[in-house]
């Protein structure tokens, strides 16, 4: 990872700004997308996804709530077997513990993770 991709503030400014797409893995070949963990802060976690056309993560749970995002491209996110068509502009939240998968179905795309890793109120 570049640092124009992430960069951590020094103290006192608390803040961390990524550029997702500098920071975005080449896509690789095979069945499964190539993955970079672009943040691990307080309370967070986020995971920068590229994946090429047919490739998949297959049925699998997280052990905490989840944020998806689709920076570009296109990907169905399935959730308990509910399929979800995420495209640019589009959130999808999952609690911890929810069977999920991804799909590229139709062309290449870059996936956003995030996960909220603060302990519950």
């Amino acid at each position: 990872m570049s640092d124009a991709a992430a960069t951590r503030h020094p103290s006192p400014a608390p803040e961390t700004f990524i550029d997702v797409i500098a920071a975005a893995p080449d896509a690789k070949d095979g069945d499964f997308p190539a993955a970079t963990r672009v943040l691990t802060a307080d309370g967070a976690t986020i995971v920068v996804f590229t994946f090429a056309e047919g490739q998949r993560l297959d049925d699998h749970h997280a052990p905490h709530p989840l944020t998806v995002q689709v920076i570009e491209g296109c990907l169905k996110f399935t959730v308990e077997g509910r399929d979800h068509h995420l495209t640019p502009g589009r959130i999808l939240h999952v609690p911890e513990g929810i069977v999920h998968s991804v799909h590229a179905d139709h062309r290449d795309a870059i996936f956003l993770l995030m996960l909220s890793t603060a302990p519950s109120a």
